[in-house]
């Protein structure tokens, strides 16, 4: 029996043409599919083990979808916030660029900020 290596854990995946005996699933009697075990071994039965089509019905039954859908509305939101926050970055760094010209090519921000006596973290020089 050869697995198929994905993520580490309990489940294992098996090659639909590599079943271990009895090289079924267990539930539907599927023999062409990849299957899921777990390293349960019953004596003089085989190994436990059930296809990927059995696996995604039963997970039909704990709303894996509604769960899809959430992390899909979620991944979105993300997305739209770091879209946001790069467009927030350009803008600072536009304002910057454009507090620098209107001083003085010669002038830095760090010494305008350093000249007001700040420091890095907003602390005062002492």
């Amino acid at each position: 029996m050869t697995t198929i290596p994905r993520e580490p854990g309990r489940f294992m995946v098996v090659e639909g043409n590599n079943l271990p005996s009895p090289g079924k699933c267990w539930c539907c009697g599927a023999m062409d599919r990849d299957c899921i075990h777990w390293g349960y071994d019953e004596d003089f039965v085989g190994v436990v083990m059930l296809c990927e089509n059995c696996v995604l019905e039963a997970a039909s039954h704990f709303r894996v979808d509604e769960q899809a859908a959430k992390i899909e509305a979620l991944e979105n939101h993300i997305k739209a916030l770091v879209q946001t926050l790069e467009e927030t970055r350009v803008c600072l760094v536009a304002n910057v660029d454009g507090l620098v010209a209107a001083v003085g090519n010669s002038a830095k921000f760090s010494d305008l900020v350093v000249g007001q006596g700040a420091i890095a973290g907003g602390a005062r020089k002492g």
